[in-house]
């Protein structure tokens, strides 16, 4: 299984990997709805995080998927732009929040170890054995 880092908002900069990372793990099937970019993965960034920092990424991730899978189908439901990016924009709040209401880690290293996950099979590993253990 293999990390791919896809999503970034203007709104939410710092958000930009959370729903990747999670739809990477294959904790759902539905395809990411917030406006895709790539955001390069930080330069000279510390790769070798400890367990107690992974496992916190882990459970970040869950709570991010959870509020993933309460707007998805919303987004999906409405036909209006508009009322898309209000959703989005409010996803992104809610994830961010989630992230930051995580112990033991921020949404800068939340972000940073997923995009770092893309790059480095070793602890992309390490991260989906952690996610298949809690599961």
């Amino acid at each position: 299984m293999t990390l791919t880092t896809t999503t970034t908002l203007s709104k939410a900069p710092r958000a930009i990997a959370l729903a990747a990372a999670t739809a990477a793990f294959g904790l759902f099937a539905t395809a990411p709805v917030i406006a895709q970019t790539t955001t390069p993965a930080p330069e000279a960034v510390e790769t070798d995080f400890s367990d107690a920092k992974l496992d916190a990424f882990v459970t970040a991730l869950q709570d991010v998927d959870a509020v993933r899978q309460t707007y998805i189908p919303q987004i999906e439901a409405t036909g209006d732009p508009e009322e898309q990016q209000d959703l989005v924009d409010e996803a992104n709040t809610a994830i961010t929040d989630t992230i930051e209401g995580t112990p033991d880690i921020s949404v800068d290293e939340y972000v940073t170890i997923a995009q770092l996950a893309q790059q480095d099979p070793e602890l992309n590993q390490r991260i989906v054995d952690r996610v298949e253990l809690a599961n």
